[in-house]
């Protein structure tokens, strides 16, 4: 893990796909169910490689895996089934990571800021949270449609400490993807993994500040460092 040592957390920054909620394997599974139905199969390193980039980075990805197929009409498939899924959803609750309402509520109690950055589109992302009861909860919202360039670069988590009116070296990451952990680092950021679909590799555990085992574990680690 890194060997950083940061002074203080003034605000947290969390992901929301496969951090927040549990939407990264319906996501993934719409993938494939899509590939499916057009014939061909989608390969789970593929999958993994394009967790949390940008469209234009994973449709280049997605020309070299599967030349011949439209990323057009899969991604549209992927959207219609996996929206489906989420709509069937008949338990909100089942949808949240562990902890997760606790969580924004000792960060409301100690006054540290949050926000969402998400490089996922904003109405589906509104509609997830609303669906999971979460979305009053975050008053500072960032999509990619707010930068330039996504993941990995920093953009979205230096424009997000922006509207925070938070210093970036005081800004906890909370991501599930390793594009994230590179964005968070390279912004100066304290990046923490939370492992989701994409397991822990020598990179994450190089860049992370901290591997905890869930999400829940972010109120001791913000208690270590502010003392």
């Amino acid at each position: 893990m890194s060997d950083m040592t940061p002074k203080k957390v003034s605000a947290v920054i969390f992901d929301v796909d496969g951090t927040l909620i549990n939407t990264e394997r319906i996501y993934m599974e719409g993938w494939r169910q899509s590939a499916i139905r057009q014939g061909f199969r989608m390969d789970e390193g593929y999958l993994l490689k394009t967790r949390a980039m940008d469209a234009a980075t994973t449709k280049k990805l997605f020309a070299g895996y599967y030349p011949g197929q439209s990323y057009e009409k899969t991604r549209e498939y992927r959207v219609e089934i996996a929206e489906k899924m989420i709509s069937d959803c008949e338990d909100p609750r089942t949808l949240l990571k562990p902890g997760v309402p606790e969580i924004l509520s000792w960060l409301d109690d100690h006054g540290i800021k949050k926000a969402f950055a998400t490089g996922s589109d904003l109405s589906a992302t509104v509609s997830h949270l609303t669906k999971t009861g979460l979305i009053d909860r975050f008053p500072v919202r960032v999509t990619i449609a707010d930068v330039k360039r996504g993941k990995p670069f920093p953009d979205m988590f230096l424009y997000t400490a922006e509207k925070l009116g938070a210093d970036p070296a005081e800004c906890i990451v909370c991501e599930d993807s390793i594009s994230g952990i590179e964005a968070a680092h390279a912004a100066g950021m304290i990046p923490v993994f939370i492992e989701d679909c994409v397991p822990v590799n020598d990179h994450v555990r190089e860049l992370a500040y901290r591997i905890p085992k869930t999400l829940e574990e972010l109120p001791v680690i913000i208690t270590e460092i502010n003392g």
